[in-house]
């Protein structure tokens, strides 16, 4: 269900995605298209077999040029302390505040949106 909250809202902002049922998925999706398609990985911390921490671990050594919002329930002490990330959201969260925070990960200076310009070329919800 937050998936697909997530995808929609992210569709309404104007954002191309892709989504993915695991964390083993987002990193085939992106394998087979070598990260180049995509400028935002957006994850949920709590996942089976992989935290949102991992794949955000496995992303940046991979494909260092690609922002990663974490996405959790967690209090930012546990999450926070992990700077893989580009951010963090915490659930549950609105579209004002999936926005703002990809707006705030582009006004960083996040190389991966200033290969994009103006919007996110895609990018895996898992």
């Amino acid at each position: 269900m937050i998936m697909i909250n997530t995808v929609s809202m992210l569709t309404e902002l104007g954002h191309a995605t892709v989504d993915a049922m695991s964390g083993e998925e987002a990193l085939q999706i992106l394998a087979a298209r070598d990260g180049e398609a995509f400028d935002l990985v957006i994850t949920d911390h709590s996942m089976p077999r992989m935290t949102g921490i991992e794949l955000a671990m496995i992303v940046r050594d991979r494909w260092p040029s690609i922002a990663i919002i974490v996405a959790s329930g967690y209090s930012e002490d546990v999450i926070g302390s992990v700077e893989v990330a580009s951010a963090h959201l915490h659930k549950p969260f609105g579209m004002r505040e999936l926005d703002a925070t990809i707006q705030t990960i582009r006004k960083d200076g996040s190389k991966a949106f200033e290969m994009s310009g103006a919007g996110a070329r895609g990018g895996v919800r898992a």
